[in-house]
């Protein structure tokens, strides 16, 4: 019988460095790894905002459909 290894793969932490560098110069902030909680349970969450009053057609470009 074959012993199932798993090794957890951040892709939060992944997809959050990636929109950083597309989204960051369009002024929407990202943030990874954020405590939702003082303690325990730690989720894998990606916040994307913007630093605007209001989305830009210049930001809306650079976001995926279902942030849109």
């Amino acid at each position: 019988m074959e012993s199932s290894h798993y090794t957890k793969i951040p892709w939060n932490l992944l997809l959050g460095k990636l929109l950083y560098f597309t989204l960051e110069p369009v002024q929407v902030e990202v943030k990874v790894d954020v405590s939702l909680l003082s303690e325990t349970p730690k989720a894998d969450i990606l916040i994307v905002r913007r630093s605007t009053p209001h989305w830009t057609d210049e930001q809306r470009q650079w976001l995926a459909d279902g942030l849109r």
